[in-house]
């Protein structure tokens, strides 16, 4: 859905390498993550110094998230500002693949109280290991106590509702009809249906108590 050309390997490969990076400029950009193919990614270039690839989007429920692996894999939605979208995985795979990587993942709760959770030496794995995902240190004021975050999911593999691979009896992705990064089942889950009681953050701010959501944004620097 998001490729838009081929050209050489001097185009931007992520968002950090887009010129000019100038606060204010938070828009669509064309950028070439394996140096030949064009996608279209919305850039946050105002958050903590900009340069950030947009890689998934929430904030009214406007685009269904119960997908197939093929959807999650080459992506939906549209990269702007105003619509929610998932990059896809592929592209997270080739966005990390030589590392040094940091995820952001941003979400407000429906008392309107906003968080954030940075992720260093993030990465996805090939779909030969089932985009598994890779994070390391936790820094931010989302809360996150080694078990109540996303580093719960640490190692885990994609799952989707038509490919299984959790470490739960049933199919997670099914149960709660969206794909994630799933364990048995998930602590964090940002893909779940809109509105519902599984689009939460556990251990909020470290109060020991789960808020749900009504945003959320992960991004992406390299």
């Amino acid at each position: 859905m998001f490729i838009v050309g081929k050209f050489p390997n001097t185009k931007p490969k992520s968002c950090s390498q887009v010129i000019p990076r100038k606060q204010d400029s938070n828009k669509t950009y064309t950028i070439y993550p394996d140096g030949r193919t064009g996608i279209s990614v919305y850039c946050d270039m105002n958050t903590d110094g900009g340069g950030w690839t947009v890689i998934q989007q929430r904030f009214n429920g406007e685009l269904n998230f119960n997908r197939n692996w093929k959807d999650y894999k080459e992506g939906f939605g549209v990269a702007l500002h105003n619509k929610e979208y998932w990059l896809g995985n592929e592209y997270l795979h080739i966005l990390t693949m030589k590392g040094n990587c940091t995820l952001r993942v941003d979400v407000v709760t429906r008392k309107g109280d906003p968080g954030y959770a940075l992720y260093q030496n993030f990465s996805v794995g090939p779909e030969s290991e089932a985009y598994k995902l890779r994070i390391g240190k936790y820094s931010g004021t989302a809360g996150e106590s080694g078990w109540s975050g996303l580093t719960h999911q640490n190692g885990m593999g994609f799952s989707t509702p038509d490919r299984d691979n959790d470490l739960y009896k049933n199919n997670c992705a099914s149960d709660y009809k969206a794909g994630f990064w799933y364990k048995a089942c998930f602590n964090v889950n940002l893909n779940t249906p809109y509105g519902g009681s599984a689009f939460i953050w556990y251990q909020w701010k470290k109060s020991g108590k789960r808020e749900y959501l009504k945003r959320s944004k992960m991004m992406l620097r390299c």
